[in-house]
């Protein structure tokens, strides 16, 4: 075996898949972001559902939203499994709560 062509080919499919998901996730992306904005400027909220893992996946996903680029979180990014996380979050990041 030629470790190094298949390093190379490993990054290769690596890079392939990259632009891949790039190019298919661009608009579908860009619609989501428009509705969660367009959500929240009108005094909406961002829910983020799951169920086992997936919780864990909702609970990071709302917390690193509302603690980069919401200025009051606790009302706007919520998910629905337990919000210990993002006021645990917000507190040691902002000292708020």
């Amino acid at each position: 075996m030629d470790l190094a062509r298949f390093f190379a080919s490993e990054f290769d499919q690596h890079q392939e898949t990259v632009q891949a998901t790039r190019d298919a996730l661009a608009e579908p992306f860009a619609r989501l972001v428009e509705v969660c904005v367009s959500s929240l400027s009108h005094g909406g909220k961002v829910l983020f559902f799951g169920n086992g893992g997936s919780a864990g996946d909702a609970q990071h996903l709302a917390t690193e939203l509302a603690a980069r680029y919401i200025t009051n979180p606790s009302s706007h990014c919520i998910h629905c499994t337990h919000d210990r996380y993002l006021a645990d979050h917000c507190h040691r990041q902002r000292s708020w709560f």
